[in-house]
C-alpha cells in the first residue's frame, strides 16, 4: 500500500511542542515540584528549558542532514536495520510507558475530581475508542483539531490571572530565593521528566521538509511552554501557598476551583477543563501516532494505520494493570527523569556522529562533487526577506521585533533563558541576605521568560512568510534597486 504524504506547518509543530511540555507536568508533577521546592518552585523551570533548547538543536541538526526523515527511519538509514531496529523498539516502548502514564493519569483524574461514580474501565475504554477513531486517519485531522483548541487554551491561560487575582496572597511566596541551590537542582532534575517527551518530536520529522521551520517552531515551542508552566505554578503556590500545593494530587484543579467571580456563578472549573481536556488528549494522540510511525519503520513503505486497532487494545490492558493507582502514578513520574537524561541526547549525538563519519566518506569517495548543504537553499531568500535594510522606504515605523532581523531575532531569543538562569542563580546568592535584590532578580526572571516567548513567536513569524509574500518583497526590491540603478 502506498503510504500517505503528511505535512504539518510550522505554526502547528510549534504548538504540537507547547502542548508536548505543558501538559506533560499535568498529570502530578507539579504536586512533586512544590512539595519539593516550596516558594521557589516557579523557578525550576529554567534548567529542563535549556536542556530542551539543546534537544531542539540536536534534532534542527539531524533535519538538515536527513530532510523529510523521521528519528525511525534515520536510526535504520545510520545504525542498520538490526542496530536501528534495536534503538527504534527501545523508543517505541519508552513512548508506550509515556502513553500509560498519560492515559492513567487523565483516567484517574476525571474519577477522581469529576465522575466518582463512573468505573475506571469505562473511561479507559472511552479513551481507547478515542485512540482508535484518530489513529485510522493521519496525524493531520489531529494537528487541525489542535489549531482549533490551543488558540482558545492560550485566551485561557492569558484570562486566568485575571480571574483569580482576588485570591492572590503574595506573602505566600515571600520571601524569595531563600533555599539552598541544591535544593534548586533536585527540583530542575524532577522537572525534567517532563521535558524529556519533548523527543515525541523526532517522530514528525517527515513533515516539515524545511529544517530551519523544525528548529524554529520547536523552540517557540519551549519558549511558550516553559512560560505557561512557570505562570501555572507562580499562581497555584500564590494561591494555594505552598504547604496546600505540595499535599494536593492535583493543584491546578484546586486552583481553578477558587475562582469566584460573583456569588452565584459557581463551577468555573468546568469550563476550563472543557479546553484543557482536548489540549492533553492531543500529547495523548501524538504519543500514540509516534507509536504507530515507529511500528511502521520496521516495514518500508507500511501504512501506520494497520497497526491501530492492535495497538490500542494492547495500550488500553498495559495501562490498566502497570498504574493501579495515585501512587504509581507519582511513583512512576519521580523515575522519569532518569529517562529523560539517559535516552534523548546520547541517541541524537549517536545519530549525528554516525551521519558525520557515513557523510566524510563519501565525501572521499566524491571528491569532485560539490553538492550544497541539505535544507540551505531558503536561507537566502530568508535573509533577503528578513533584512529591513534591503527593503527600506516610506514605511511606518514597525514594532521592535520586527525591525529585527531574523539572526538578531534568534540571539535575542537565545540569550533570553540564560539571562534567566543566571538571575535565578544570583538571586540564590544574595537572597538570604539582601532581598530587594532577590525581588529585582525574581523580576528579571519572569521578564525574561516573557520576552523570550514573544521573540520565539516573532522568530517563527519570520520563517512561515507567506511565499507569495516573499515573492512580493524580492519583487519589490528588485524594482528598488534598478530604480537607484538608472538614477
Amino acid at each position: 500500500m502506498k503510504p500517505v504524504i503528511q505535512q504539518m506547518g510550522a505554526r502547528q509543530l510549534g504548538w504540537l511542542t507547547a502542548t508536548i511540555l505543558i501538559t506533560g507536568s499535568f498529570s502530578a508533577s507539579y504536586k512533586e515540584i512544590i512539595r519539593v521546592s516550596g516558594i521557589d518552585a516557579w523557578v525550576t523551570t529554567v534548567g529542563p528549558m535549556l536542556y530542551s533548547l539543546g534537544l531542539a538543536y540536536l534534532i534542527y541538526k539531524l533535519a538538515t542532514v536527513f530532510p523529510g526523515k523521521n528519528i525511525f527511519e534515520i536510526c535504520r538509514m545510520q545504525l542498520g536495520n538490526v542496530g536501528g531496529g534495536l534503538i527504534n523498539l527501545i523508543l517505541i516502548l519508552y513512548f508506550w510507558m509515556l502513553l500509560c502514564k498519560d492515559l492513567k493519569g487523565l483516567t484517574i483524574f476525571i474519577k477522581t475530581m469529576l465522575l466518582q461514580r463512573t468505573p475506571e474501565e469505562i473511561l479507559l475504554f472511552t479513551l481507547f475508542a478515542v485512540l482508535i477513531y484518530f489513529g485510522r486517519s493521519s496525524f493531520e485531522v489531529a494537528v487541525r483539531v489542535n489549531d482549533i483548541m490551543f488558540p482558545i487554551f492560550m485566551i485561557m491561560v492569558a484570562t486566568l490571572p485575571i480571574f483569580i487575582s482576588n485570591e492572590f496572597a503574595f506573602r505566600d511566596i515571600l520571601p524569595l530565593f531563600n533555599d539552598n541551590l541544591g535544593e534548586f537542582a533536585v527540583t530542575n532534575i524532577l522537572t525534567l521528566g517532563s521535558y524529556g517527551d519533548l523527543i515525541i518530536v523526532g517522530a514528525f520529522l517527515h513533515m516539515v521538509t524545511v529544517p530551519r521551520q523544525v528548529h524554529t517552531s520547536i523552540r517557540y515551542g519551549i519558549l511558550f511552554g516553559s512560560f505557561t508552566s512557570t505562570v501555572f505554578i507562580l499562581i497555584t503556590v500564590a494561591v494555594l501557598g505552598p504547604s496546600i500545593g505540595g499535599r494536593s494530587i492535583y493543584p491546578l484543579y484546586m486552583l481553578v476551583q477558587s475562582i469566584h467571580l460573583t456569588d452565584f456563578l459557581d463551577r468555573i472549573e468546568i469550563f476550563f477543563y472543557s479546553v484543557w481536556f482536548p489540549i492533553f488528549l492531543f500529547k495523548i494522540i501524538a504519543t500514540y501516532h509516534a507509536i504507530l510511525n515507529g511500528l511502521s519503520s520496521f516495514f518500508k513503505g507500511g501504512n501506520p494505520a494497520f497497526f491501530n486497532k492492535t495497538l490500542a487494545w494492547i495500550v488500553l490492558l498495559t495501562s490498566n494493570f502497570a498504574i493501579r493507582n495515585v501512587v504509581d502514578l507519582l511513583a512512576f513520574v519521580k523515575v522519569m527523569p532518569l529517562f529523560a537524561i539517559v535516552l534523548p541526547y546520547p541517541l541524537l549525538i549517536l545519530l549525528l556522529v554516525a551521519s558525520r563519519k557515513r557523510r566524510s566518506k563519501g565525501s572521499k569517495s566524491n571528491t569532485g562533487k560539490d553538492t550544497p548543504a541539505e535544507g540551505t537553499s531558503h536561507t537566502k531568500s530568508e535573509e533577503t526577506n528578513a533584512d529591513p535594510k534591503k527593503n527600506r522606504g516610506s514605511e511606518p515605523v514597525k514594532p521592535f521585533f520586527e525591525r529585527m532581523t531574523y539572526p538578531g531575532i534568534v540571539r535575542f531569543a537565545t540569550i533570553m533563558p540564560v539571562i534567566s538562569l543566571i538571575s535565578v542563580i544570583v538571586g540564590y546568592f544574595v537572597g538570604s541576605s539582601s532581598p530587594i535584590a532577590a525581588n529585582i532578580c525574581a523580576g528579571t526572571f519572569f521578564f525574561c521568560l516573557l520576552a523570550g516567548a514573544v521573540a520565539g513567536h516573532f522568530e517563527l513569524a519570520k520563517v512561515t512568510v507567506p511565499p507569495q509574500n516573499q515573492e512580493a518583497s524580492s519583487t519589490q526590491s528588485g524594482k528598488e534597486q534598478g530604480l537607484s540603478e538608472s538614477n
